[in-house]
Protein backbone atom coordinates (compact mmCIF):
# COMPACT_ATOMS: atom_id res chain seq x y z
CA UNK A 1 0.00 0.00 0.00
CA UNK A 2 1.31 3.59 -0.62
CA UNK A 3 2.24 5.54 1.97
CA UNK A 4 1.62 9.10 2.88
CA UNK A 5 5.08 10.64 2.03
CA UNK A 6 5.06 9.14 -1.53
CA UNK A 7 1.53 10.83 -2.09
CA UNK A 8 2.57 13.87 -0.91
CA UNK A 9 5.02 13.73 -3.51
CA UNK A 10 2.69 13.08 -5.94
CA UNK A 11 0.75 16.00 -5.19
CA UNK A 12 3.85 17.95 -7.39
CA UNK A 13 3.87 15.36 -10.28
CA UNK A 14 3.44 16.79 -13.56
CA UNK A 15 0.75 14.60 -14.39
CA UNK A 16 -2.35 16.04 -13.89
CA UNK A 17 -4.41 13.48 -13.17
CA UNK A 18 -2.25 11.43 -10.83
CA UNK A 19 -1.87 14.93 -8.46
CA UNK A 20 -5.04 15.34 -8.21
CA UNK A 21 -5.43 11.65 -7.08
CA UNK A 22 -2.89 12.21 -4.24
CA UNK A 23 -4.60 15.67 -3.14
CA UNK A 24 -7.91 13.62 -3.37
CA UNK A 25 -5.62 10.91 -0.98
CA UNK A 26 -5.38 13.60 1.87
CA UNK A 27 -8.32 15.31 1.34
CA UNK A 28 -10.65 12.44 1.61
CA UNK A 29 -9.23 11.29 4.64
CA UNK A 30 -9.83 14.81 7.08
CA UNK A 31 -5.70 15.12 6.94
CA UNK A 32 -4.30 17.30 9.83
CA UNK A 33 -1.08 16.87 8.09
CA UNK A 34 0.31 20.77 7.36
CA UNK A 35 3.03 19.54 4.41
CA UNK A 36 -0.24 18.67 2.64
CA UNK A 37 -1.09 22.39 1.87
CA UNK A 38 2.56 23.46 1.23
CA UNK A 39 2.91 20.89 -1.55
CA UNK A 40 -0.86 22.53 -2.88
CA UNK A 41 1.14 25.76 -2.85
CA UNK A 42 4.06 24.72 -4.58
CA UNK A 43 2.15 22.61 -7.26
CA UNK A 44 -0.34 25.70 -7.87
CA UNK A 45 2.39 28.28 -8.19
CA UNK A 46 3.45 25.77 -11.39
CA UNK A 47 0.47 26.58 -13.39
CA UNK A 48 -0.72 29.63 -15.32
CA UNK A 49 -3.74 27.63 -16.30
CA UNK A 50 -6.93 28.17 -14.48
CA UNK A 51 -8.80 25.25 -14.35
CA UNK A 52 -6.07 22.88 -13.41
CA UNK A 53 -4.81 25.15 -10.54
CA UNK A 54 -8.83 25.91 -8.76
CA UNK A 55 -9.17 21.92 -9.81
CA UNK A 56 -6.28 21.78 -7.00
CA UNK A 57 -7.90 24.03 -4.63
CA UNK A 58 -11.21 23.10 -5.25
CA UNK A 59 -9.69 19.48 -3.56
CA UNK A 60 -8.85 21.59 -0.47
CA UNK A 61 -11.78 21.77 1.36
CA UNK A 62 -11.43 19.49 4.13
CA UNK A 63 -7.82 20.36 5.22
CA UNK A 64 -6.52 22.49 7.75
CA UNK A 65 -4.57 25.62 6.52
CA UNK A 66 -2.62 27.63 8.50
CA UNK A 67 -2.33 31.47 8.59
CA UNK A 68 0.96 31.05 6.83
CA UNK A 69 0.02 29.01 4.69
CA UNK A 70 -3.45 31.64 3.49
CA UNK A 71 -0.65 34.22 3.60
CA UNK A 72 1.24 32.38 1.05
CA UNK A 73 -2.16 32.13 -1.44
CA UNK A 74 -3.18 35.70 -1.02
CA UNK A 75 0.32 36.78 -2.34
CA UNK A 76 0.18 34.78 -5.58
CA UNK A 77 -0.93 37.27 -7.99
CA UNK A 78 -3.62 35.53 -10.59
CA UNK A 79 -4.93 38.77 -11.56
CA UNK A 80 -8.70 38.68 -12.52
CA UNK A 81 -8.90 34.48 -11.64
CA UNK A 82 -12.32 34.48 -9.82
CA UNK A 83 -12.44 31.40 -8.84
CA UNK A 84 -9.03 31.12 -7.57
CA UNK A 85 -10.13 34.31 -5.34
CA UNK A 86 -13.10 32.95 -3.90
CA UNK A 87 -11.53 29.28 -3.39
CA UNK A 88 -9.12 31.16 -1.39
CA UNK A 89 -11.84 33.33 0.81
CA UNK A 90 -13.92 29.97 1.43
CA UNK A 91 -10.68 28.17 2.62
CA UNK A 92 -9.80 30.92 4.95
CA UNK A 93 -14.01 31.02 6.25
CA UNK A 94 -13.45 27.60 6.89
CA UNK A 95 -10.43 27.62 9.30
CA UNK A 96 -12.57 29.76 11.75
CA UNK A 97 -13.34 32.77 12.92
CA UNK A 98 -9.76 33.58 14.10
CA UNK A 99 -8.13 33.16 10.95
CA UNK A 100 -11.01 35.44 9.32
CA UNK A 101 -10.05 38.21 11.73
CA UNK A 102 -6.35 37.46 10.72
CA UNK A 103 -6.82 38.13 7.09
CA UNK A 104 -10.30 40.14 7.41
CA UNK A 105 -8.36 43.61 6.03
CA UNK A 106 -6.30 41.96 3.72
CA UNK A 107 -9.40 40.02 2.17
CA UNK A 108 -11.09 43.43 1.49
CA UNK A 109 -7.91 45.30 -0.06
CA UNK A 110 -6.79 42.83 -2.29
CA UNK A 111 -10.26 42.48 -3.90
CA UNK A 112 -11.13 38.45 -3.04
CA UNK A 113 -14.23 38.76 -4.27
CA UNK A 114 -16.53 38.58 -7.52
CA UNK A 115 -18.61 41.75 -6.55
CA UNK A 116 -19.90 43.58 -3.73
CA UNK A 117 -22.44 41.23 -2.64
CA UNK A 118 -19.34 38.76 -1.86
CA UNK A 119 -17.64 41.59 -0.02
CA UNK A 120 -20.62 42.03 2.05
CA UNK A 121 -21.15 38.07 2.61
CA UNK A 122 -18.04 37.53 4.90
CA UNK A 123 -19.11 40.57 6.37
CA UNK A 124 -22.28 39.61 7.48
CA UNK A 125 -20.92 35.78 8.39
CA UNK A 126 -17.79 37.25 10.07
CA UNK A 127 -20.32 39.02 12.72
CA UNK A 128 -22.62 35.97 12.72
CA UNK A 129 -19.74 33.86 13.87
CA UNK A 130 -18.09 36.78 16.24
CA UNK A 131 -21.85 36.76 18.07
CA UNK A 132 -21.85 32.95 18.60
CA UNK A 133 -18.04 32.97 20.13
CA UNK A 134 -18.91 35.52 22.62
CA UNK A 135 -21.85 33.28 23.63
CA UNK A 136 -20.92 31.09 26.37
CA UNK A 137 -20.83 26.69 25.88
CA UNK A 138 -24.18 26.70 27.77
CA UNK A 139 -25.78 29.13 25.72
CA UNK A 140 -24.50 27.71 22.21
CA UNK A 141 -26.06 24.32 23.17
CA UNK A 142 -29.07 26.16 24.35
CA UNK A 143 -29.32 27.65 20.74
CA UNK A 144 -28.49 24.30 19.16
CA UNK A 145 -31.58 22.70 20.79
CA UNK A 146 -33.50 25.79 19.48
CA UNK A 147 -32.45 26.37 16.48
CA UNK A 148 -33.26 22.36 15.90
CA UNK A 149 -36.62 22.48 16.94
CA UNK A 150 -37.09 25.59 14.71
CA UNK A 151 -35.88 23.75 11.70
CA UNK A 152 -38.19 20.82 12.53
CA UNK A 153 -41.02 23.05 11.84
CA UNK A 154 -39.83 24.72 8.33
CA UNK A 155 -40.33 22.69 5.05
CA UNK A 156 -37.16 20.67 4.18
CA UNK A 157 -35.16 22.69 2.04
CA UNK A 158 -35.95 25.93 4.17
CA UNK A 159 -33.96 25.60 7.04
CA UNK A 160 -30.86 26.85 8.67
CA UNK A 161 -28.62 24.34 8.13
CA UNK A 162 -25.33 26.59 8.38
CA UNK A 163 -25.76 27.82 11.36
CA UNK A 164 -26.25 24.72 13.50
CA UNK A 165 -22.92 23.52 11.67
CA UNK A 166 -21.33 27.10 12.59
CA UNK A 167 -22.26 26.25 16.32
CA UNK A 168 -20.92 23.17 16.50
CA UNK A 169 -17.78 24.04 15.09
CA UNK A 170 -17.60 26.42 18.00
CA UNK A 171 -18.44 23.76 20.35
CA UNK A 172 -16.13 21.67 19.27
CA UNK A 173 -13.01 23.94 20.11
CA UNK A 174 -14.20 24.47 23.83
CA UNK A 175 -12.12 23.12 26.34
CA UNK A 176 -15.19 23.02 28.59
CA UNK A 177 -17.13 21.22 26.14
CA UNK A 178 -18.92 17.66 28.29
CA UNK A 179 -18.42 15.00 25.66
CA UNK A 180 -20.36 12.59 28.21
CA UNK A 181 -23.36 15.67 27.61
CA UNK A 182 -23.05 15.67 23.85
CA UNK A 183 -23.65 11.79 23.77
CA UNK A 184 -26.43 11.02 26.15
CA UNK A 185 -28.43 13.91 24.23
CA UNK A 186 -27.55 11.95 21.49
CA UNK A 187 -28.32 8.78 22.84
CA UNK A 188 -31.62 9.94 24.08
CA UNK A 189 -32.94 12.39 21.05
CA UNK A 190 -35.22 11.47 17.51
CA UNK A 191 -35.37 15.43 16.53
CA UNK A 192 -33.38 14.91 12.99
CA UNK A 193 -31.71 18.35 12.81
CA UNK A 194 -30.46 18.01 17.00
CA UNK A 195 -29.21 14.69 16.07
CA UNK A 196 -27.18 16.28 12.75
CA UNK A 197 -25.71 19.21 14.73
CA UNK A 198 -24.44 16.22 17.64
CA UNK A 199 -23.07 13.97 15.47
CA UNK A 200 -21.45 17.03 13.81
CA UNK A 201 -19.85 18.16 16.68
CA UNK A 202 -18.42 14.01 17.80
CA UNK A 203 -17.37 14.35 14.18
CA UNK A 204 -15.25 17.32 15.04
CA UNK A 205 -14.15 15.70 18.38
CA UNK A 206 -12.79 12.36 16.93
CA UNK A 207 -13.71 10.36 19.89
CA UNK A 208 -13.62 6.80 18.81
CA UNK A 209 -16.34 6.40 22.39
CA UNK A 210 -19.01 7.46 19.95
CA UNK A 211 -18.84 5.03 17.25
CA UNK A 212 -21.71 2.48 17.99
CA UNK A 213 -24.03 5.43 19.14
CA UNK A 214 -23.13 7.35 15.24
CA UNK A 215 -24.26 4.02 13.88
CA UNK A 216 -27.48 3.21 16.03
CA UNK A 217 -28.80 7.07 14.75
CA UNK A 218 -28.50 5.57 10.99
CA UNK A 219 -31.94 6.26 9.97
CA UNK A 220 -33.57 4.20 6.59
CA UNK A 221 -34.14 6.49 3.56
CA UNK A 222 -32.65 9.84 5.57
CA UNK A 223 -29.61 10.74 3.41
CA UNK A 224 -28.84 13.91 4.95
CA UNK A 225 -28.43 12.29 8.51
CA UNK A 226 -27.04 9.22 6.93
CA UNK A 227 -24.40 11.39 4.86
CA UNK A 228 -23.54 13.34 8.18
CA UNK A 229 -22.58 10.08 10.56
CA UNK A 230 -20.58 8.92 7.44
CA UNK A 231 -18.44 11.83 7.47
CA UNK A 232 -18.64 11.68 11.32
CA UNK A 233 -17.10 7.88 10.94
CA UNK A 234 -14.71 9.10 8.48
CA UNK A 235 -13.28 11.91 10.58
CA UNK A 236 -13.13 9.52 13.85
CA UNK A 237 -11.00 6.73 11.24
CA UNK A 238 -9.28 3.65 11.91
CA UNK A 239 -9.89 0.08 12.12
CA UNK A 240 -12.62 0.06 14.78
CA UNK A 241 -14.85 2.21 12.60
CA UNK A 242 -14.19 0.13 9.39
CA UNK A 243 -15.48 -3.21 12.04
CA UNK A 244 -18.11 -1.56 12.95
CA UNK A 245 -19.47 -0.37 9.41
CA UNK A 246 -18.81 -3.80 8.16
CA UNK A 247 -21.09 -5.15 10.53
CA UNK A 248 -23.93 -2.48 10.10
CA UNK A 249 -23.20 -3.14 5.90
CA UNK A 250 -23.70 -7.18 6.39
CA UNK A 251 -26.78 -6.70 8.44
CA UNK A 252 -28.68 -4.03 6.41
CA UNK A 253 -30.11 -4.18 3.65
CA UNK A 254 -31.16 -0.42 2.96
CA UNK A 255 -29.49 1.76 -0.05
CA UNK A 256 -29.38 5.13 2.07
CA UNK A 257 -26.92 3.48 5.15
CA UNK A 258 -25.32 1.79 3.00
CA UNK A 259 -24.40 3.91 0.65
CA UNK A 260 -23.06 6.59 2.87
CA UNK A 261 -22.05 4.67 5.68
CA UNK A 262 -19.30 2.74 2.83
CA UNK A 263 -17.73 6.33 2.64
CA UNK A 264 -15.46 5.52 5.38
CA UNK A 265 -13.34 2.88 3.05
CA UNK A 266 -12.62 5.29 0.72
CA UNK A 267 -11.50 7.70 4.01
CA UNK A 268 -9.97 5.65 6.01
CA UNK A 269 -6.65 4.60 4.25
CA UNK A 270 -5.09 1.16 5.98
CA UNK A 271 -4.92 -2.16 4.81
CA UNK A 272 -7.55 -3.58 6.83
CA UNK A 273 -9.87 -1.09 5.52
CA UNK A 274 -8.77 -2.01 2.03
CA UNK A 275 -9.34 -5.88 2.57
CA UNK A 276 -12.77 -4.96 4.33
CA UNK A 277 -13.94 -3.38 1.42
CA UNK A 278 -12.69 -5.91 -0.65
CA UNK A 279 -14.48 -8.53 1.13
CA UNK A 280 -17.60 -6.30 0.95
CA UNK A 281 -17.26 -5.84 -2.88
CA UNK A 282 -16.76 -9.71 -3.47
CA UNK A 283 -20.48 -10.31 -2.23
CA UNK A 284 -22.23 -7.16 -3.89
CA UNK A 285 -24.89 -7.84 -6.38
CA UNK A 286 -26.24 -4.35 -6.88
CA UNK A 287 -24.45 -2.26 -9.41
CA UNK A 288 -24.86 1.12 -7.69
CA UNK A 289 -23.14 -0.20 -4.26
CA UNK A 290 -20.04 -2.51 -6.77
CA UNK A 291 -19.65 0.52 -8.04
CA UNK A 292 -19.43 2.59 -4.78
CA UNK A 293 -16.95 -0.40 -3.24
CA UNK A 294 -14.67 -0.80 -6.29
CA UNK A 295 -14.72 3.06 -6.26
CA UNK A 296 -13.23 3.06 -2.44
CA UNK A 297 -10.92 0.27 -3.23
CA UNK A 298 -9.19 2.19 -6.02
CA UNK A 299 -8.48 5.03 -4.01
CA UNK A 300 -6.66 2.70 -1.61
CA UNK A 301 -4.24 2.24 -3.89
CA UNK A 302 -3.17 -1.45 -3.27
CA UNK A 303 -1.88 -2.96 -6.19
CA UNK A 304 -3.02 -5.95 -5.95
CA UNK A 305 -7.09 -5.15 -6.47
CA UNK A 306 -6.02 -3.34 -9.77
CA UNK A 307 -6.66 -6.25 -12.03
CA UNK A 308 -10.51 -6.97 -10.17
CA UNK A 309 -11.47 -3.32 -10.68
CA UNK A 310 -10.20 -3.64 -14.43
CA UNK A 311 -12.36 -6.91 -14.67
CA UNK A 312 -15.23 -4.51 -13.36
CA UNK A 313 -14.98 -1.85 -15.92
CA UNK A 314 -14.37 -4.07 -18.58
CA UNK A 315 -17.89 -5.63 -17.89
CA UNK A 316 -19.43 -2.47 -16.85
CA UNK A 317 -20.27 -4.24 -13.78
CA UNK A 318 -21.40 -1.05 -11.79
CA UNK A 319 -23.33 2.09 -12.26
CA UNK A 320 -21.78 4.22 -15.00
CA UNK A 321 -24.25 7.02 -13.95
CA UNK A 322 -23.25 7.77 -11.09
CA UNK A 323 -19.28 7.48 -10.67
CA UNK A 324 -15.98 7.84 -13.35
CA UNK A 325 -14.29 4.32 -12.14
CA UNK A 326 -12.13 4.33 -15.35
CA UNK A 327 -10.50 7.85 -14.03
CA UNK A 328 -10.01 6.39 -10.69
CA UNK A 329 -8.57 3.08 -12.48
CA UNK A 330 -6.25 5.21 -14.60
CA UNK A 331 -4.84 7.13 -11.11
CA UNK A 332 -4.46 3.49 -9.34
CA UNK A 333 -2.71 2.50 -12.16
CA UNK A 334 -0.10 5.13 -12.46
CA UNK A 335 0.68 6.01 -8.98
CA UNK A 336 1.21 2.15 -8.58
CA UNK A 337 3.09 2.11 -12.38
CA UNK A 338 1.09 -0.68 -13.32
CA UNK A 339 0.50 -0.98 -17.36
CA UNK A 340 -3.20 -1.36 -17.77
CA UNK A 341 -3.96 -3.48 -21.13
CA UNK A 342 -6.15 -0.61 -22.89
CA UNK A 343 -4.27 2.20 -21.02
CA UNK A 344 -3.86 4.19 -23.82
CA UNK A 345 -7.61 3.96 -24.84
CA UNK A 346 -8.45 4.61 -21.46
CA UNK A 347 -5.97 7.83 -21.28
CA UNK A 348 -7.62 9.40 -23.89
CA UNK A 349 -11.22 8.35 -23.12
CA UNK A 350 -10.28 10.22 -19.12
CA UNK A 351 -8.69 13.50 -21.33
CA UNK A 352 -12.00 13.43 -23.19
CA UNK A 353 -14.14 13.31 -19.88
CA UNK A 354 -11.88 16.04 -18.18
CA UNK A 355 -12.06 18.39 -20.71
CA UNK A 356 -15.86 18.47 -20.01
CA UNK A 357 -15.32 20.20 -16.73
CA UNK A 358 -13.35 22.84 -17.55
CA UNK A 359 -16.05 24.67 -17.86
CA UNK A 360 -17.63 24.07 -14.98
CA UNK A 361 -17.52 26.64 -12.17
CA UNK A 362 -14.69 25.11 -9.66
CA UNK A 363 -15.50 27.60 -7.03
CA UNK A 364 -15.96 25.59 -3.58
Amino acid sequence: MVNDNYMKDLINSNDFIVRCAALSYFNESYSRDSEVIDRVIDAVRKYDDSFERNYLMANCENLNINETQINKLMNLDYGEDIYFKNNIVTLTIKQGIDVIESFYDKIQEKKFFINKDSSLELFEHYNKLKTLDECSTENLLKQLKDLAKNNEERKENDFDYDKGINIGKILSDREDLNLDYIIKELKNENSKYYVIYLVYILGELRDKSCIDILISKLKENDDLTNEVIGEALSKIGGDTVIQAVYKKMLECNNTSIRLYVSMVFESIKTNFSAETCFKLLEKENTKTMRGVLASALCKSYEVKYIDYIADIVKNENYNKSILNLKRELLATAKINNVKLKNMDCLQRRVEYKLDDLKDVNLSL
